[in-house]
């Protein structure tokens, strides 16, 4: 992985009332609104091997960490 992800923070949670895990950049929080970044973004992945739990499965961590790359050098 090689964004830069000091500041954020996982935590488990519920969506839809299934198990989730949430990234969330607390470094912000000093900091918004930011008027160029007007969005909030919300990302579903759904996986090939997930575990019996629903997170994901370490087979799939190399795609998931390019997926977050991707996704973080878009939105920041």
């Amino acid at each position: 992985m090689t964004t830069d992800w000091k500041g954020w923070k996982p935590y488990l949670c519920r969506v839809n009332g299934e198990l989730a895990s949430v990234l969330v950049n607390l470094d912000l929080r000093n900091t918004v609104p930011i008027s160029t970044k007007p969005w909030l973004v919300w990302a579903w992945v759904y996986f090939q091997s997930p575990r019996t739990d629903g997170l994901s499965s370490n087979s799939e961590a190399p795609i998931l960490y390019e997926m977050e790359d991707a996704l973080y050098a878009k939105v920041s």
